[in-house]
């Protein structure tokens, strides 16, 4: 697409109209809404987080708008990253005992287990918990988006921007280290 400026300067598309960001954010939020709550799994939180920092780059870019065939794949690929960004700062938060306490898993609640054996499983879940963070970090993060958030292993490589193979891989290498650090615990 070829850029135009008509008589006051400002950029035309090639129908000879004036570019109007409006328009363009009218006709493709819906679809970049839908997207964006599909890879946030419903969380309209931070569905709506990556939208706003969409817009807001879309705001600061108007001027490259024009020039592209597709607008709706630029803010989609821009949405993605907003939503890789947004994983990475929380995968930093996040640990396994905070995502999986017993009080999570209502093992008192499901099941009659006794004092004794209530924590044998509480402190068997503190261990993991303290063995995954131990692992060497391109393990871990591979083993919690695998693991712990049920991410494809598809989505983890393209997250971790690794081969399909090599996020299989990682999580097996973690899975063996947890198997035997396990063992030696028990």
């Amino acid at each position: 697409m070829q850029e135009h400026k008509d008589e006051k300067g400002e950029l035309k598309d090639n129908q000879q109209h004036t570019y109007d960001l409006g328009a363009c954010w009218e006709k493709n939020k819906n679809e970049l809404w839908s997207r964006c709550l599909n890879w946030t799994r419903g969380d309209r939180y931070i569905a709506e987080e990556i939208i706003a920092n969409t817009a807001l780059k879309m705001v600061n870019n108007q001027n490259l708008l024009p020039l592209l065939d597709n607008p709706l794949a630029w803010l989609l690929r821009v949405a993605w990253r907003q939503f890789i960004d947004n994983y990475r700062a929380q995968r930093s938060f996040a640990n396994f005992s905070q995502l999986y306490s017993c009080d999570q898993l209502s093992i008192k609640q499901t099941y009659s287990y006794s004092p004794e054996e209530t924590l044998l499983i509480e402190e068997t879940v503190a261990q993991v918990s303290i063995e995954i963070n131990n692992l060497p970090e391109q393990q871990r993060l591979a083993f919690e988006m695998r693991v712990l958030h049920e991410v494809s292993y598809k989505n983890v490589a393209s997250i971790l921007s690794i081969s399909s193979n090599n996020a299989r891989k990682r999580v097996q290498l973690a899975r063996d280290k947890l198997n035997k650090k396990m063992k030696a615990y028990n």
